[in-house]
C-alpha cells in the first residue's frame, strides 16, 4: 500500500515538473502605482510660520495687491492680524 502511495506521489511530482517545462513562461508585468495628479512642483513658503508646501495644497489669499500662500486658515488669520497692526514707534 505504501509503495502505491509513493508511486502516485512520484508520478504527481514528475507530472508537475514536465508541465512546468512545457508551459510557456509568461510573466505578468507589475502594475504601475496610480500616479498622483500633480499640477506642478512649485513650492511656496507660508509668510506667517515659514512652512514650505506645494502651491496646489496651499490656501491662496490676495492681500493688498499681492498673492500670498498659507498652510492653514490659522496662519492666514495670524498674517492678516499682524499686517493690520499699526507700526510701533
Amino acid at each position: 500500500m505504501i509503495k502505491l502511495l509513493l508511486l502516485i506521489l512520484l508520478g504527481f511530482v514528475l507530472y508537475s515538473f514536465f508541465l512546468s517545462l512545457i508551459r510557456p513562461k509568461t510573466s505578468i508585468p507589475p502594475k504601475d502605482p496610480p500616479a498622483r495628479q500633480v499640477k506642478g512642483d512649485l513650492m511656496v513658503e507660508d509668510p506667517a510660520c515659514g512652512t514650505c508646501l506645494p502651491q496646489e495644497d496651499a490656501i491662496k489669499a490676495h492681500i493688498k495687491g499681492s498673492d500670498y500662500y498659507f498652510c492653514s486658515k490659522a496662519c492666514l488669520e495670524r498674517f492678516k492680524d499682524s499686517d493690520s497692526d499699526p507700526p510701533q514707534s
